[in-house]
């Protein structure tokens, strides 16, 4: 699972990394730009239905377990190409 969470949170961190001089004109950083991450869902939260934002929320559960998943599975498929004989 970790193995699955690690290259997206690489690939957010490079997204934010390009965007937040874009913005806000300053470099990232993870200490102070931490406090940050509820924001997004606070927002939509507040700007949607409920039965939207719920939905969005159980959509993103899936669209990540599914890519979870995938990842898994490739990696049990290309493991025995690695394994030393």
């Amino acid at each position: 699972m970790l193995l699955g969470v690690f290259p997206l949170f690489i690939r957010l961190f490079r997204i934010g990394d390009v965007l937040m001089p874009m913005y806000f004109n300053r470099r990232p950083k993870l200490y102070m730009d931490t406090g940050c991450l509820p924001d997004p869902l606070h927002l939509l939260y507040h700007s949607t239905s409920p039965a939207a934002f719920f939905s969005w929320v159980l959509l993103s559960l899936a669209l990540a377990a599914v890519l979870a998943w995938g990842l898994r599975r490739s990696l049990h498929i290309a493991l025995p190409s690695f394994e030393m004989t």
